[in-house]
């Protein structure tokens, strides 16, 4: 399994070159990928503010990876809500603390180039 960061998600949607090949290659080849419901709210968010523009409304993009079988979206649970406020990070995003915490309740690493996260979580690929 794999937790997707908000920029892999985007990423792997629309500018996979972003991605490293051996990226590229776990990804296609794990059988699982995790985004957090978090991640879709975040690039909502930039959508609004007009910091961020995709090529598809939110929801088709939400439904382009929901009605994928090898993606699972995941709502932060009590366990990962308790997670994220447990982590000794001294880190403000919300966002950056559930996909932590969505990867360490999994035991997974993360597709990410957030250098804070890799710096903190050292489970994860670029």
């Amino acid at each position: 399994m794999i937790v997707l960061d908000t920029c892999a998600v985007l990423w792997l949607a629309f500018n996979r070159e972003n991605l490293s090949s051996a990226t590229l290659r776990k990804i296609d080849n794990d059988d699982e990928l995790i985004i957090s419901t978090m991640s879709f709210w975040e690039i909502g968010v930039k959508i609004r503010k007009k910091k961020l523009e995709i090529p598809l409304d939110l929801a088709e993009l939400v439904h382009l990876y929901a009605n994928n079988a090898s993606v699972f979206v995941e709502p932060p649970d009590l366990e990962i809500v308790l997670r994220s406020l447990d982590l000794k990070w001294d880190h403000r995003d919300p966002v950056d603390r559930f996909i932590v915490a969505t990867a360490q309740k999994h035991s997974c690493q993360i597709a990410t180039s957030d250098q804070v996260i890799r710096k903190f979580y050292r489970k994860t690929i670029r």
